[in-house]
């Protein structure tokens, strides 16, 4: 059996196994350095390297990369064109992009007179569009109006094939005119008639308005006050426009009331459907229990006029302080005294309303019009002590 030789004896100072180790390797290349000036310097390289990593990592993640936005679509780009030609004010573009207006409604504020453009589109973007060549997709607008605020607003659009142009289905607000106690209707400061209005019909008028900032109702003058902040209409919601009133000159509203007592005193009647006064019987002077059948002749002098106030947004009027008027009737058989009688004036069923031209106008509650028009069975008054 052949003898193992024994390992070899080290001396200090000698080689290590390692060493030994080492030796048996070709060509190897130690990876620890030996000694302190190495040992710091392979850390410090090492982290040089590390961070330098990192750095250029982040620049690159940083670093601003161009990109390619996609095109808009041709239906983002038809409504892109609808709300240009809005802030235009172009009105004949406008509307050959749309359906028309609604049946039923009035068309009236479509004008470049009655739009506004203290808004802008934010963003136009198709939300449902199926297929590469549809017919009819759902594009999303958000509206900012000049309150900073978004308005968010929903649109179709159609058309009968590809080679056609898209349509926005009825891209309008129906806003309602209940009727107050302005006897006309404005949106940006243009007035329109109040529209007649069928009285079997409980619905009020309602009027087309395309999307955009709308102030329906303005101040009139020096005499009455509108609470109207802008409203902004972005489509498909329906809007009622309802000012709050305030009469400022109430020294206007006692004028018309007096012009509206003699305008009755005027009329040889004992009673006249909306007038604040009058009576039903006419006790004959001779006679306390025998009325007088007929007379030849009615008379009213006003003896005070009433003292008013108004209230309300519909600008109803309040007695402060009523008023007081005789009549005067003559029968017609000769020789037969003169009844007179004293009555008060009564304006608790009266409204004040303002007319387009800015006048005031006195009428019967419930009864926005003409004297001649009102159907005087219904608001009789009963004012004379008899």
């Amino acid at each position: 059996m052949k003898r193992v030789p024994p390992p070899p004896v080290r001396k200090p100072g000698g080689t290590s196994a390692l060493d030994d180790v080492r030796g048996l390797l070709p060509d190897y290349v130690d990876p620890l350095p030996r000694n302190r000036a190495d040992i710091w310097y392979f850390v410090t390289r090492r982290r040089f390297v590390a961070t330098l990593i990192v750095a250029l990592l982040a620049v690159w993640l940083l670093w601003p990369t161009p990109v390619t936005a996609e095109e808009p679509t041709d239906s983002e780009v038809r409504v892109s064109e609808f709300f240009a030609a809005l802030q235009r004010r172009d009105v004949d573009t406008a509307m050959s992009m749309t359906s028309g207006v609604p049946a039923g409604a009035d068309a009236g504020f479509l004008t470049p007179s009655a739009m506004s453009d203290d808004w802008r589109v934010k963003t136009v973007r198709d939300e449902y569009r199926f297929g590469d060549e549809p017919v009819e997709v759902d594009v999303s607008v958000t509206l900012v109006g000049a309150d900073g605020y978004d308005y968010p607003m929903w649109l179709l659009l159609t058309r009968d094939s590809v080679d056609d142009p898209w349509i926005l289905e009825d891209p309008f607000t129906l806003v309602s005119f209940p009727m107050i106690a302005l006897a006309y209707v404005e949106a940006n400061g243009v007035r329109l008639p109040e529209p007649t209005q069928d009285p079997s019909d409980y619905e009020p008028p309602q009027f087309a308005m395309f999307p955009g900032s709308y102030r329906f109702y303005s101040d009139v003058d020096s005499l009455i006050e509108v609470g109207s902040e802008p409203t902004m209409l972005a489509g498909g919601v329906h809007t009622v426009a309802v000012p709050d009133l305030r009469m400022v000159d109430e020294s206007a509203a006692q004028r018309a009331v007096n012009a509206y007592v003699d305008e009755c005193a005027a009329l040889p009647a004992l009673q006249v459907g909306g007038c604040p006064f009058g009576t039903d019987r006419v006790p004959d002077p001779e006679d306390d229990e025998r009325l007088f059948d007929d007379a030849s002749k009615v008379e009213w002098e006003v003896v005070e006029y009433p003292i008013v106030t108004v209230a309300g947004n519909n600008l109803n009027l309040t007695d402060r302080q009523r008023g007081a008027i005789r009549l005067t009737v003559t029968g017609v058989d000769p020789g037969t005294e003169a009844a007179v009688l004293d009555c008060q004036i009564l304006t608790d069923r009266l409204s004040v309303r303002v007319l387009p031209d800015g006048r005031l106008q006195v009428y019967p509650e419930g009864y926005a019009g003409a004297l001649l028009d009102v159907d005087e069975t219904l608001i009789e008054r009963r004012t004379c002590d008899v």
